[in-house]
């Protein structure tokens, strides 16, 4: 489960890399061919967008851990169950008044 984190992370790190990069270069072009009103407006959308993206990539992330996590916590509850069914069984088999097994 550590690993899937760590590669989500790292995915997550190079998405925003690519991003940013990405918003300099349109900021460095949008500044030599408009006015500033456009500049702030492009730096406005890029940043939402990549808030929005790297939120959605976290969410998924968590919430693939906790159907993990959870799905381990049913089998697990499940697996209890059987062997406390099986002790419950386990005692001697009387059948009237003569005990065997014991």
């Amino acid at each position: 489960m550590e690993v899937v984190v760590v590669v989500v992370v790292v995915v997550v790190v190079i998405v925003v890399v690519v991003i940013v990069v990405v918003v300099i270069v349109v900021v460095v072009v949008v500044v030599v061919l408009v006015e500033v009103v456009a500049v702030v407006i492009v730096v406005v959308v890029v940043v939402v967008v990549v808030v929005v993206v790297v939120v959605a990539v976290v969410a998924a992330a968590a919430a693939t851990l906790l159907r993990k996590r959870a799905k381990k916590l049913t089998l697990t509850k499940k697996k209890k169950k059987k062997e406390e069914k099986e002790e419950d069984t386990a005692g001697p088999l009387c059948f009237i008044g003569i005990c065997f097994l014991e």
